[in-house]
């Protein structure tokens, strides 16, 4: 078998069919489930009881799955409330593998974002905050972070 890249980076789960010529059983499925290349923690911000104009400051980390480096090429909230105050990189770290009693196999890179969300005026009486930080990897995939805040009762 031969996996077509493109396709897994559209659909990550799946499954493969094998067909079979015994009498007793036709097919055989084999379900799978790609990790992705990059994940975020936490994937989503939530906040609550947040007030106009007053920030608030949250940490994401944008982490290689396949112990690969990495760079970030850009970061931007979708409607604006949302900002990067600091982003470090974390070299990648040696990993100790007990069981050949080595430490030469690493950590992928990661990073820390420090992220500074800074509630717009209600509007129309809405109570909630809603915005979108995109991180775009560098030759790579850009990554999603839904921010959801729910404004203090007046």
């Amino acid at each position: 078998l031969k996996a077509d890249v493109e396709k897994l980076a559209r659909n990550r789960r799946g499954q493969v069919v094998i067909a079979l010529t015994h009498p007793e059983c036709k097919s055989v499925s084999i379900p799978y489930d790609v990790t992705p290349e990059f994940s975020v923690t936490p994937q989503q911000l939530t906040l609550f009881n947040v007030k106009p104009n007053q920030p608030i400051q949250r940490d994401l980390w944008i982490m290689s799955n396949y112990e690969e480096d990495f760079e970030i090429d850009s970061i931007s909230s979708q409607k604006g409330t949302m900002k990067v105050l600091e982003s470090k990189k974390i070299p990648p770290a040696p990993r100790t593998d007990a069981a050949a009693g080595s430490s030469s196999v690493k950590t992928g890179a990661r990073y820390q974002l420090r992220i500074e969300i800074t509630p717009p005026v209600q509007q129309d009486n809405r109570s909630m905050l809603v915005d979108v930080l995109e991180v775009q990897i560098k030759g790579g995939e850009k990554l999603a972070v839904q921010c959801r805040g729910i404004y203090a009762a007046s």
